[in-house]
């Protein structure tokens, strides 16, 4: 009865002398030699047909070889399929003498199945891991969230804007996160699709830094449940070239109308000049002539210096690049601007630390520091300073120089720092509203920008930015 039992187990199973003769062996185990089971009896491993069978199960390795909890082997069957075995050796004794019980088990389809299954984990895990590599590699921002408002998913460019980890962003309330641009109006978005269940689109704006956004809303589908895609991108830089472009445009057709008045103007004053001249060699004939000759001659000055602006305003001329150091040429403006200053009783200071050379137009950029530092002089009260610093820095992942022009004024008015730049527009009694919108005009030829605004303790100030020279980014 025990012997039938035993050959119709699936298992291999067999009983072995010392000297590692079989006593015995089920069916399962003899058909896998391709014979008989009683034909096992007695014999040796070596003794039987060649298969290559796992040393646990044919090799008549003793107990003390093999470890105690078993093993997995694979072999070849007389059929020449590969199989698996997970083996156990138990040593007894029977009538005094030495024997072991070996019993294995044929798990080929249990661990291909495990295998299958690794291979499957490891390919989900791969997918995953691209999927999240491709998520936080984009440029844009991403955040998916729930209906009620909870973050779901966001990629990292979405963390850093937040200045939180990306890990911490999961299951978080999107109010609680969202302060300010872009993300307010990414809100009022959000909450347009709750409502109505259409995506939508729009650009935000930071008057502060300058910073614009595309932003976009989407509904999608979310593990079964109702969410919104947010999508945000920095077009900074793509809405500055737009504006630029859009500027040069108008510019240009300025440009044209303002320097024709400017021709037309300088024929006329030339004379008014020379007969003005003419008068002062014939002497004072008149009571309180020499004064009006005075006053003449300062309009025509002012009105030279006004022509000289719309002509360079309205025909700019290409800059003539070389290499050179930026702060030799602010040196150099100042050195100009010493007779104003010492009139308007100014002191004009300069930090210039160690900085990379430039590539610009020596002249032309002298021009935009002389125009500087006269505005921020004539801002500026008896008695105060106006600094102009230098150093450099990395913006947005570019090498520039950075100089700053700072005066002791009141600075901008409301309303007045948006208009900074707009040619013809000025507040000072006697300006003519182009020193800034050349200052701009010239630095956009360079490939450099300029921005203005107020010291938090009082006082304007013009920052102006160049990209370091070629040869000294290395």
């Amino acid at each position: 009865m025990l012997r039938q039992v035993i050959d119709l187990l699936p298992h291999f199973i067999s009983i072995r002398d010392a000297e590692g003769r079989f006593v015995l062996a089920n069916r399962a185990l003899a058909e896998s030699y391709g014979i008989d089971p009683g034909g096992m009896e007695g014999r040796r491993h070596g003794d039987l047909p060649t298969v290559r069978m796992p040393a646990a199960a044919a090799l008549g390795l003793m107990p003390g070889d093999l470890p105690a909890d078993g093993f997995e082997e694979t072999f070849t069957d007389v059929s020449g399929a590969q199989r698996v075995v997970s083996t156990v050796r138990v040593p007894f004794l029977v009538g005094g003498r030495q024997a072991e019980l070996g019993i294995s088990t044929d798990i080929t389809d249990r661990k291909r199945a495990r295998d299958q299954e690794m291979k499957l984990a490891a390919a989900v895990e791969a997918a995953a891991r691209d999927w999240r590599d491709t998520f936080d590699s984009m440029r844009a921002a991403v955040m998916v969230l729930s209906l009620d408002g909870v973050v779901l998913r966001a990629n990292r460019v979405a963390a850093d804007w937040l200045s939180v980890h990306v890990a911490s962003v999961p299951g978080r309330r999107w109010s609680d996160l969202a302060r300010g641009e872009p993300w307010r109006r990414a809100a009022q978005l959000v909450d347009a699709v709750r409502k109505g269940g259409r995506g939508g689109g729009a650009e935000a704006r930071d008057s502060a830094s300058g910073t614009a956004w595309e932003i976009r809303v989407d509904p999608a589908l979310y593990g079964g449940d109702g969410s919104v895609i947010v999508s945000i991108r920095d077009v900074t830089e793509m809405v500055e070239v737009r504006e630029r472009a859009r500027r040069n445009e108008s510019l240009a057709a300025l440009g044209s109308v303002v320097a024709g008045v400017a021709h037309e103007v300088r024929n006329p004053m030339f004379a008014i000049s020379a007969h003005v001249e003419a008068l002062a060699l014939q002497g004072g004939a008149l009571p309180g002539q020499d004064e009006s000759i005075a006053a003449v001659r300062a309009e025509v000055k002012r009105l030279g210096q006004l022509v000289t602006e719309l002509l360079e305003y309205g025909r700019p001329q290409a800059p003539d690049l070389e290499t050179l150091s930026l702060c030799d040429v602010v040196r150099s403006a100042m050195a100009a601007c010493e007779p104003v200053a010492r009139k308007a009783e100014v002191q004009v200071e300069h930090h210039c630390a160690p900085v990379p050379p430039v590539t610009g137009d020596a002249a032309r950029l002298r021009r935009v520091f002389v125009n500087l530092i006269e505005n921020a002089l004539q801002h500026s009260p008896a008695g105060g300073t106006v600094r102009v610093t230098a150093q450099a820095v990395e913006r947005a992942g570019q090498a520039v120089v950075e100089c700053r022009v700072t005066d002791a004024g009141q600075g901008f008015g409301p309303g007045d720092l948006a208009r900074a730049f707009e040619p013809f527009f000025t507040r000072r009694r006697g300006g003519t509203g182009l020193g800034l919108s050349i200052v701009r005009r010239i630095m956009e030829d360079h490939g450099g920008s300029v921005e203005a605004g107020n010291e938090p303790g009082g006082g304007a100030f013009v920052l102006v930015r160049l990209p370091v020279a070629e040869e000294a980014r290395a």
